[in-house]
């Protein structure tokens, strides 16, 4: 990934529509996708992307995202948003990821809509999160990806 890290901390599966926070926590306000994300986390991401479902049931991908963010093995999580509309086959979860050391929260949120799985993952503070929440997504994706068998 190389030095490029340090100029990005907040990462989506799709720099054209990244998915919007539903609401604040803690105080921290709910931050807009900067522009310079636009060209620069393809550089630095390529594989970051939306995750397509498949034939997988709402229900169990809806199952899977919330187990996998509370077992997610590094650090602390807590969901702090759910909202899920089985009718439309939609969801939208948000999280608090904290890391082990030094408590560092970056925010998280999953959504679903029109079978593909989008994610957005940001540290709170400074501008260098090297790699950390593209790391997160890609590891999320992954364990999701296994247990759907997708």
């Amino acid at each position: 990934m190389g030095n490029g890290e340090s100029m990005m901390n907040d990462v989506t599966t799709d720099t054209s529509s990244p998915v919007v926070y539903p609401i604040q926590v803690d105080g921290y306000p709910v931050k807009v996708y900067e522009p310079k994300n636009l060209t620069l986390q393809p550089k630095l991401y390529p594989d970051i992307k939306p995750l397509n479902i498949g034939s997988s049931s709402f229900g169990d991908v809806l199952r899977v995202c919330k187990d996998s963010i509370k077992n997610f093995p590094q650090g602390k999580t807590q969901i702090v948003f759910e909202e899920a509309d089985e009718a439309n086959k939609t969801f939208k979860i948000q999280a608090i990821f904290s890391t082990k050391l030094l408590g560092f929260k970056d925010d998280l949120v999953f959504e679903l809509k029109d079978g593909k799985l989008q994610c957005r993952s940001k540290s709170r503070l400074g501008r260098n999160d090297f790699g950390a929440n593209a790391k997160r997504i890609s590891a999320l994706f992954e364990k999701i990806s296994q247990d759907l068998h997708i």
